[in-house]
C-alpha cells in the first residue's frame, strides 16, 4: 500500500508540473479569477479583445484563460454588388454589410 501511494505521488508530481504550466499571457492568481490586460473575469466570463479575439475564463482558480481568432467577416469590398456600399453591421460592429440602392420605382 506504501509503495503503490509513493508510485502515486511521483506520478502526479510529474503531471500536475506540467498541467500547471501555462502559455504567455496567461497568469496563475489563486484567488478565484482570471486576469487579462488589467480586468478581472469569472470562471465561464466571456469577453472580446477588439474585433480580433473571442476570450474565456476557463478556470479561475488557476487563472487559465483561452482566447480565439474571431471569425472573419461574410463580405468583402470584392463582393458586394455594383450601385452598392459597405455600412458598420448593426449587429457586428467589426463587420460591414452591403447597402444597396432601391432601384425598382425609377
Amino acid at each position: 500500500m506504501f509503495r503503490r501511494f509513493i508510485v502515486l505521488l511521483a506520478l502526479c508530481a510529474t503531471l500536475c508540473s506540467q498541467a500547471n504550466t501555462m502559455p504567455a499571457g496567461e497568469e496563475y492568481t489563486g484567488q478565484g479569477h482570471c486576469e487579462y490586460r488589467g480586468q478581472t473575469y469569472i470562471e465561464g466570463q466571456k469577453w472580446s479583445e477588439g474585433c480580433e479575439l473571442n476570450c474565456v475564463c476557463e478556470n479561475s482558480f488557476t487563472g487559465f484563460f483561452s482566447c480565439d481568432k474571431k471569425p472573419s467577416c461574410k463580405v468583402t469590398q470584392t463582393s458586394i454588388p455594383p450601385g452598392c456600399h459597405l455600412e458598420v453591421d448593426p449587429n457586428d460592429h467589426c463587420c460591414r454589410v452591403p447597402v444597396c440602392k432601391d432601384v425598382i420605382g425609377r
